[in-house]
């Protein structure tokens, strides 16, 4: 196969040392195969994560490569870093829940567990009169027990994620 990760890492961190600058010129020292070559850079440049490779096919199929101008994109400079760089920070999704949303699904819960009235009116008390900082330390506890339990909430969690793949259909 003419695809070879350690190749591409290559030519991404020899690409990488004159970021945002084209360094195209020397990626001939990393193979000596050009088909190997030309096949990894135009699988990088399928990926977003280098451009301005130029694949020139003339009538007879014969075949000129241009990688003098070859830069690494932004896509290629986060690839590259150990942390994700600015995608993954950038690609971070809040999820945030307002206390009275909180509330409002504890509340249901209660009411709708099989337990006593009186254990019910008391744990609804309860939770009316938190705090916002009480709150809080419910729920991470709360999450905390479903992490433990993760064994027992794992088929529940399949349930969930083929109805919610139905109501998608």
């Amino acid at each position: 196969m003419k695809l070879d990760r350690a190749l591409q890492k290559n030519i991404l961190l020899k690409l990488a040392e004159t970021y945002p600058l084209p360094n195209g010129n020397e990626l001939h020292t990393l193979c000596e195969d050009i088909n190997v070559l030309t096949a990894n850079i135009f699988y990088l440049q399928e990926h977003d994560l280098i451009r301005d490779f130029q694949l020139i096919l003339s009538v007879d199929a014969e075949a000129t490569i241009n990688i003098i101008y070859t830069t690494i994109t932004k896509n290629g400079m986060d690839f590259l870093a150990a942390d994700g760089g600015l995608s993954a920070i950038l690609g971070t999704i809040t999820v945030k829940f307002h206390e009275d949303t909180l509330k409002a699904l504890l509340t249901s819960k209660i009411q709708s567990a099989n337990i006593p009235d009186s254990e019910k009116s008391t744990l609804l008390s309860a939770l009316k009169n938190l705090s916002g900082k009480a709150l809080e330390q419910v729920i991470t506890k709360l999450v905390d027990l479903g992490f433990e339990n993760a064994d027992q909430a794992i088929p529940l969690l399949k349930i969930v994620f083929e109805s919610l793949q139905k109501s998608v259909s």
